[in-house]
This record gives structure tokens, C-alpha cells and sequence, in this order.
């Protein structure tokens, strides 16, 4: 799941994932003191391996929805075609 936004915002909720969650940040940096904070565009890519593809698209939108920010969204439907088809 791709977390999206604009810029300056602070992140929470990344310490409250499971660690078998991998986050790739793309669009975070550090501010003035410290905390990490969006820098815009395509923030993150919160990602689950598990057993079956439903099963972690499952696993990684519970995990996206763990992690705020203000003006932060993501697409649901991502991975719905794969699973539909099986």
C-alpha cells in the first residue's frame, strides 16, 4: 500500500507495526528536531509477504491504517485484481 501526501507532516504509528511489515519510505526526511516528517508524493510502501496474496493484502491495508499523518490516504483496491482472479 502507497501512503501519499504533501509535505511537513509528522509520521506516527510506524513503531506500532508488526515486524513482519516492511516499510519503504520514498517521499520522509528529518526535520529541524529530529522527528521523521512527509516530504510529499508517494511517502511510503507498507508491504506484507505472507502464505497467500489475499492474505497479505489483508495484512498490509491493516498495517497501512496504523500509520497517520495529516492528508495521508492509499488506494484499497490495490492487489483486488490478483485476488478476484483465483
Amino acid at each position: 500500500m502507497l501512503l501519499l501526501t504533501t509535505t511537513s507532516y509528522v509520521l506516527a504509528g510506524l513503531d506500532s507495526l508488526s515486524t513482519d511489515i516492511t516499510v519503504f519510505h520514498a517521499g520522509t526526511s528529518n526535520d529541524s528536531s529530529g522527528q521523521l516528517v512527509t516530504s510529499g508524493g508517494r511517502v511510503l510502501a507498507v508491504v506484507s509477504v505472507s502464505e497467500s496474496l489475499q492474505k497479505s493484502a489483508t495484512h498490509a491495508l491493516n498495517a497501512a491504517d496504523k500509520v497517520k499523518f495529516d492528508g495521508a490516504f492509499y488506494r484499497k483496491d490495490v492487489a483486488a485484481a490478483g485476488v478476484k482472479a483465483k
